[in-house]
């Protein structure tokens, strides 16, 4: 491995040394080897030992500067593609290694076609060839599945050490989970350093782009309806898959035709939850199972919307989850601050696809979404969704 990532590295600066970006059209493409070093944190106690972990990441990039594009303004002349990763979590016998695709989107902090620091997160899917096993591998309960939600976030600076050498340093945080749709579930966290070198297509100098397109100021009422249905596990001890059903409704506003931001009530049905109130006829939920397996929440709803794609995060609170504490005390955990938290806070990330380009202002837009739902910071489930977002009142200011 450690060979594999040399050899490459060094042969990215000597066929590129002499490479540079022109900006000639609305895309730059370009491609990106990347090494990162790290540290793969415990998922729980007697986790495996391990050694450094080590990864190769591979990126198609596109960096954006279409003007007739407003996300791509005002998210600083974005880059966009899709990461290949291969990643050694340091012990390959019991934690394995990582195999992943993510689309990503960095995003410039400085509103400059040149910034050289960016956000950069990855959101895809990875196969990991070591899970936990009650026989041959009990110590490592970071995942039970091969097929996992892929999560890295990182900030990255391009450096200014080599006039035509376009290197860039970075660090961030790595995730991989299933979201509990099979138990025991603690995740993959690691932090990771990073190397990375851009091979482009010119051999141009530099040219500064158009005059950036103005934008207007506005607003626009919307309202959002979605179904859902997820899948998880409800004990580690008695593996079962059942389904959870949810439903949403939100209304906000639209800014500039890109941000979405709304305030919303949902509900989710727990199969489980209620299965195990009627086959176990417990006294204090068996009036009213169905009822008792729901929850009712309040969240607020964040989204980027690009073109066809949407980038959403959502955060809550739970009015209504009684079995909750029932379910947390099955899987021998104590109620402490922990489960308070949990039992108060969600979440939700995750990716939609828009039928109809966003950008074009479509009254009525369907969608499907793919999400992982938490309590807290812990999987919950991973869902999958359709829904219709409807345009309302349209205001603007002056540019």
């Amino acid at each position: 491995m450690n060979k594999l990532l040399y050899i490459l590295a060094f042969s990215s600066i000597l066929s590129g040394a002499a490479q540079v970006k022109k900006i000639t059209h609305t895309k730059i493409n370009y491609f990106t080897t990347e090494i990162h070093y790290g540290v793969t944190f415990p998922s729980n106690k007697g986790f495996p030992d391990r050694k450094m972990e080590k990864s190769l990441q591979l990126n198609w990039n596109s960096q954006n500067f279409d003007f007739s594009k407003k996300w791509i303004h005002l998210f600083n002349y974005p880059t966009t593609g899709i990461n290949l990763s291969y990643t050694d979590f340091g012990n390959p016998k019991e934690i394995g290694k990582a195999y992943a695709i993510a689309p990503f989107i960095e995003y410039n902090f400085k509103k400059d076609y040149l910034s050289n620091l960016y956000l950069k997160a990855c959101l895809g899917v990875s196969y990991v060839n070591r899970q936990y096993d009650p026989v041959t591998n009990v110590n490592n309960m970071a995942t039970s599945t091969p097929i996992n939600a892929y999560f890295n976030l990182s900030m990255k600076f391009k450096t200014k050490f080599f006039e035509h050498w376009p290197i860039t340093l970075g660090g961030g945080y790595v995730h991989y989970s299933n979201g509990h749709s099979k138990l025991p579930n603690k995740g993959i966290n690691s932090a990771v350093l990073s190397l990375a070198y851009d091979f482009y297509f010119t051999k141009n100098t530099l040219k500064k782009p158009a005059q950036r397109l103005a934008i207007a100021r506005s607003y626009q009422t919307y309202f959002d309806f979605k179904n859902g249905m997820g899948s998880q596990d409800f004990l580690h001890y008695k593996p079962e898959k059942n389904y959870v059903v949810s439903h949403a409704l939100q209304g906000g506003v639209i800014i500039k035709d890109t941000y979405k931001l709304g305030l919303g009530l949902g509900f989710r049905f727990y199969r489980h939850y209620y299965d195990y109130i009627v086959e176990n006829e417990m006294t204090e939920f068996i009036d009213h199972p169905r009822w008792n397996a729901s929850n009712l929440f309040l969240f607020i709803s964040t989204e980027a919307m690009l073109n066809h794609v949407g980038l959403n995060i959502d955060v809550g609170l739970n009015i209504f989850k009684p079995f909750y504490k029932k379910h947390y005390e099955l899987q021998y955990l104590p109620v402490n601050l922990n489960y308070d938290l949990k039992n108060l806070f969600l979440g939700r990330m995750g990716l939609k696809l828009y039928a109809n380009n966003t950008s074009k202002l479509p009254q009525n837009n369907l969608y499907l979404g793919a999400h992982v739902n938490a309590n807290l910071s812990q999987a919950d489930f991973i869902e999958f969704s359709i829904g219709i977002t409807h345009r309302l009142y349209d205001r603007r200011f002056k540019k």
